[in-house]
């Protein structure tokens, strides 16, 4: 039985935003991507490994989304689990998982970002669940 709240609900502007990231991310249309975040951007990445450390500006960001398609083979593959969004924070949980020379990935990502005035994603927090597994595979 459903309750009908499904039908109602309607996406806070800034989940529709993360949404909207997500899914130039998933096209591979880095143009789009990169807008959605400031000039002077903060991206941070736990962990020992190629993709983790401090990205800065929207360069910093594209280096670390290449560094994650290197890494992977290409094979990664992103599924949105659930957004939560206020004013002044976007909450985003992702599924994601990758192949490559026999080993596998399999992680859930919550990543926390915080928008500007104007809607583009100024500091982004990006953490794997499996923080391990993660460096491995990147390793």
């Amino acid at each position: 039985m459903r309750s009908g709240l499904e039908d109602s609900t309607v996406d806070h502007p800034n989940a529709m935003r993360m949404r909207d990231t997500v899914d130039a991310f998933l096209s591979g249309d880095m143009p789009r991507l990169l807008d959605g975040f400031t000039d002077d951007v903060v991206w941070y990445a736990p962990g020992n490994s190629r993709v983790s450390g401090t990205f800065h500006g929207r360069d910093g960001v594209a280096r670390f989304f290449a560094l994650m398609n290197e890494g992977s083979a290409g094979s990664m593959h992103v599924e949105v689990d659930d957004v939560l969004a206020s004013d002044r924070f976007v909450t985003i949980f992702l599924k994601v998982t990758a192949a490559r020379d026999g080993d596998a990935l399999n992680a859930f990502i919550a990543q926390f970002a915080v928008p500007d005035e104007d809607g583009r994603w100024s500091r982004c927090w990006f953490l794997p669940d499996k923080l391990e597994e993660w460096n491995r595979f990147f390793a």
